[in-house]
């Protein structure tokens, strides 16, 4: 209950302030990593179960390529220090901050 109310105050400053709070960005990356892995998990195991013909087969290849596909990519991120938690996120508050103080001078 606490979180969901939480959420929504960071939701409503980032709408308000045109970008993302730092604390909510930081838990939408944290969800997309999770997500991505136990999605990829969960459709190689299912394969044999969910195949019933040579187009399910082909949807469930195709599944399991774009799940690998994704975690790839969020792996490489991380490597580069892309969605890394202590960068800073050019949609995050504290880079709107920056860029304010600096545009303002």
């Amino acid at each position: 209950g606490r979180t969901c109310l939480r959420m929504r105050e960071m939701v409503r400053a980032s709408l308000k302030q045109g970008f993302w709070e730092d604390e909510l960005l930081e838990m939408l990356q944290g969800e997309v990593r999770f997500e991505g892995v136990a999605c990829l998990m969960l459709n190689v195991y299912g394969l044999p179960f969910a195949v019933s013909g040579w187009k399910s087969l082909g949807n469930q290849l195709l599944t399991i390529a774009l799940s690998i596909r994704g975690v790839m990519k969020l792996y490489s991120e991380r490597q580069r220090g892309v969605g890394h938690p202590l960068k800073v996120h050019p949609t995050s508050r504290t880079f709107g901050q920056r860029w304010h103080r600096e545009v303002s001078g």
